[in-house]
């Protein structure tokens, strides 16, 4: 995902790198607050999964598409009859550690004290 630094530092990451880790470090933590029906959780993990896979290997445009299908996933629109559930525990770990791999070398110290703070709005 980023190319090497000349002076052999953590290498340098390019801007559509850093925006796609932004948008991802910005949509992550509402995923925390969302509650819907419990089968939407095992897309939402799916698509959590492929996120880690794309900061894993480099994918920036896998990290990208997968920044979008979550963002696609509207819990307020779900039907209001059906019992909603809050992420499972292990999808909370997943996307916390998500975030810090996010968040490491990216230059960005605003790293927000509560990634679980609420639902997105």
């Amino acid at each position: 995902m980023h190319a090497d630094a000349a002076d052999g530092s953590t290498p340098a990451r390019s801007a559509e790198e850093l925006a796609a880790r932004a948008d991802a470090r910005e949509l992550l933590p509402y995923v925390l607050g969302w509650r819907m029906p419990a089968a939407w959780w095992d897309e939402v993990e799916e698509i959590i999964e492929a996120m880690a896979a794309a900061v894993r290997s480099g994918d920036i445009g896998g990290l990208r598409d997968a920044v979008d299908d979550l963002s696609l996933i509207d819990p307020v629109r779900s039907a209001t009859r059906i019992e909603h559930a809050d992420p499972p525990e292990n999808l909370k770990y997943r996307v916390n550690r998500l975030i810090d791999d996010l968040g490491k070398d990216s230059g960005d110290s605003t790293d927000d004290p509560d990634p679980g703070r609420g639902k997105r709005g």
